[in-house]
């Protein structure tokens, strides 16, 4: 089982249900998982993120993991997420375009994940699901 996907998806889930402070806390644990940091290091990571959430709300602590995280190839798709969280839709649609161009497999959830519903009808929106094939593009009228 792999562990540390669960957290980013208890994470995604406890978003989507307004348990900001939770998800930031899941949210680290994920990311820290894939860091050579100690477990103690990872605790006090999360433990300032959550922190950091209630002294500066949603927009400080995603505003610091985007500010962290600012190698866009690695965290693309991470970091369209957390633009949608913030209502920056363009921003989300070009870390997808980004995701798109390195083939970031994470990707492929993108029909699935709810976070993105309120974009779904975007042109370029439509075009990455296309390019990824899971949309077929509109057939032609004759």
């Amino acid at each position: 089982m792999n562990v540390s996907c669960g957290l980013e998806w208890k994470s995604n889930a406890l978003f989507q249900l307004g348990e900001n402070a939770e998800a930031i806390y899941a949210l680290h644990g994920f990311l820290g998982s894939w860091s050579s940091a100690s477990a103690e290091t990872i605790a006090r990571r999360k433990s300032a993120a959550v922190l950091r959430y209630e002294s500066a709300g949603l927009a400080g602590a995603i505003g610091d993991l985007l500010d962290q995280l600012a190698r866009p190839e690695v965290h693309a798709h991470n970091r369209a997420r957390w633009w949608m969280l913030l209502g920056k839709h363009e921003r989300a649609i070009e870390a997808l375009q980004v995701a798109l161009r390195v083939r970031l497999m994470d990707i492929v959830y993108l029909n699935v994940d709810p976070i993105f519903d309120s974009i779904r009808s975007h042109p370029e929106f439509r075009e990455i699901l296309m390019a990824v094939g899971l949309e077929r593009p509109p057939r032609e009228t004759r």
